[in-house]
């Protein structure tokens, strides 16, 4: 037998004759048979590919619910929304903290202080004094390593050794970077040293008021203005394109600007910081602070701290289940090789014992990814289902919203589906490429010699 010939006799003579090859619906039907006669093991091997697939189906649908919850408008009711039950996520799950530096000065009051104290015993924030000497001043604010940095600077005062230019470049420099200042007090020395960093520039007048009337920015929308005390302000008027977020008939009390990739906020409580200590106990303790930092940091609260890690995790899988797939078909070669040896006695050429074995394996891998889809779709949308469920007070009534339903994200969900379909299918082709060539390969005598 040579190639796909044989000889035939014809009229007392030798011929050569075509060999007769099997039809592909031949080889599925022996495929097929193969994986039910061999169910447990079939199983076994499909469990590494439902595995692989459910895991990269949840991480990939998991995403797709994070960008769909990220492209939700911020100046809408659901945006607020939106921002609170990422953040809570982020918090609860991901180990995610605002760094928050602030500058000691020499105020009696320790006003400075109460701002830092409002932010810790809780794992949202983390809050360390800076020093005031220029060099340490600019070596803490300037941290780029990713567990050092700071996220925000708070300012009561500016201290005279950084009230030059090197000092207010350092924050400027820091601002413009990413991160945020909020500027707390109108004492000259505050506006002077950081002038062209403010969102406004004071005007000399003060507005004096309990009553404020507060914009829709997020912000400010959890501080407790109903309790806001009796406070004078130092006038101000918008810088560029400041605006004000709070003010008092008509006047800006709370400013904020954008400055590079960070924020500068600006609180221009009037007078020495002795005269307002209510305010700024206010500030600390009524949610203003946190609602200012909490906006201020939302993209690290939205960025998905566990899609780095998922990432390689899903790599690891799915090598795993490859080398699950070309160990479990190793293994098959290996109990049939009389099975092997005789079919190829009987005539079946390298190229259908290949394809045997690829049809297969291909089926195990589609039966496999459409089960590993489906039980990652399931876990992913139960996990975003509770993960994005968030209560929010509206007057004297809470209002509860299903983020996941609200936002979900079907197209992008589907295209994944299809993503993943193939992906397992194709690894599971791949991984049985050489099982099906050394099946291929093997001499029918040698074959038939080996035990059952």
């Amino acid at each position: 037998m040579r190639g796909d010939e044989h000889f035939v006799q014809r009229g007392g003579r030798a011929a050569i004759g075509r060999q007769v090859v099997l039809p592909f619906s031949r080889a599925f039907e022996i495929a097929w048979k193969s994986i039910r006669l061999r169910i447990w093991r079939s199983l076994i091997t499909m469990s590494g590919i439902v595995l692989a697939i459910a895991f990269l189906m949840s991480v990939w649908v998991s995403g797709a619910f994070l960008g769909a919850l990220q492209r939700v408008p911020e100046n809408t009711e659901l945006g607020k929304a939106v921002q609170d039950a990422l953040r809570r996520q982020a918090v609860t799950q991901e180990n995610v903290e605002v760094r928050v530096g602030v500058l000691r000065t020499n105020d009696p009051t320790g006003a400075y202080r109460k701002l830092r104290d409002a932010l810790l015993g809780g794992t949202e924030f983390s809050a360390a004094l800076l020093p005031v000497e220029p060099g340490p001043f600019r070596e803490r604010l300037s941290e780029t390593s990713s567990d050092e940095r700071f996220d925000a600077l708070i300012v009561t005062e500016i201290p005279e050794g950084l009230g030059g230019a090197e000092g207010r470049r350092v924050i400027e420099d820091f601002v413009k970077a990413g991160g945020a200042l909020i500027a707390v007090g109108a004492d000259p020395s505050l506006p002077a040293a950081l002038a062209g960093l403010l969102p406004a520039e004071p005007t000399g007048e003060t507005v004096t008021g309990r009553k404020v009337e507060v914009s829709r920015h997020n912000a400010v929308l959890d501080a407790l203005w109903k309790e806001h005390p009796e406070t004078t302000y130092v006038q101000a008027r918008a810088v560029d394109e400041g605006k004000a977020l709070a003010s008092i008939d008509g006047h800006g009390i709370l400013w904020l600007a954008a400055l590079g990739k960070g924020y500068v906020f600006w609180c221009p409580v009037s007078g020495r910081l002795q005269a307002a200590i209510p305010a700024v106990d206010w500030l600390a303790d009524k949610g203003l602070l946190a609602g200012m930092l909490r906006w201020a940091a939302r993209d690290k609260f939205s960025g998905g701290v566990a899609a780095k890690r998922d990432l390689w995790l899903v790599s690891l899988s799915l090598l795993v289940c490859i080398v699950g797939i070309t160990n479990a078909m190793l293994m098959s070669v290996t109990e049939r090789f009389r099975e092997i040896g005789t079919m190829k006695c009987l005539g079946a050429l390298d190229k259908f014992v290949v394809r045997l074995f690829l049809i297969e394996s291909s089926l195990m891998g589609a039966a496999g990814s459409i089960l590993g889809v489906l039980l990652g779709f399931v876990l992913s949308l139960g996990r975003a289902l509770f993960s994005y469920r968030i209560t929010i007070g509206r007057g004297d009534e809470e209002v509860t919203y299903w983020l996941a339903l609200k936002c979900f994200p079907g197209l992008e969900i589907l295209m994944w589906t299809a993503v993943a379909l193939a992906l397992g299918i194709t690894l599971s082709v791949i991984a049985a490429i050489y099982p099906a060539y050394r099946a291929a390969r093997m001499e029918p005598v040698e074959a038939m010699r080996v035990d059952a």
